[in-house]
């Protein structure tokens, strides 16, 4: 904050908003304030070691809907990793379910496959945030992407609540 307000230019408003970049800012908080609700989730429910395994695949997402929303070109090398990447957590997953977690009795398993699907949810709402920061570009001051987020966790946090 003291940066910006020492090299603030007379004209400079840090809160002026274009239009279009508006709806992309309200996503941004949205998706992050998800994203944080399922990382805790997911941490609750399994393992910090498979949690983080599978929140960090945001990139594969990222990469499936920048294409998709975004219209971006990757390559097929790009694909084949993405491809492999994914393979690579489905038997990291796949062991943990065998042989390190073990799950006594049904409740437990519905449990662990909440939490991955809360992991996953992390994810690919990390994903969404970062996509709606690339959609806004340049038309807004940097400070206000942090602010979108942290604005939105302030606001919906307290109907955590109830």
């Amino acid at each position: 904050m003291f940066w910006y307000l020492s090299n603030k230019k007379p004209k400079d408003d840090i809160l002026k908003v274009p239009q279009e970049a508006r709806k992309p800012l309200i996503l941004r908080g949205m998706f992050g304030f998800g994203g944080n609700i399922f990382a805790v989730t997911a941490f609750k429910l399994i393992p910090l070691t498979k949690a983080t395994v599978i929140i960090n695949t945001n990139p594969i997402f990222i990469a499936i809907f920048g294409v998709i929303i975004l219209k971006e070109h990757i390559s097929g090398y790009d694909m084949g990793g993405i491809f492999v990447t994914f393979i690579g957590v489905v038997i990291f997953l796949l062991d943990s379910f065998q042989t390190s977690n073990k799950i006594v009795n049904e409740v437990d398993y519905w449990v662990d496959i909440l939490g991955c699907l809360s992991a996953f949810g992390c994810s690919m709402c990390t994903a969404g945030a970062l996509l709606s920061i690339r959609k806004v570009g340049g038309r807004t001051h940097v400070l206000l992407l942090g602010f979108s987020w942290a604005l939105w966790n302030s606001l919906m946090s307290p109907l955590l609540m109830f």
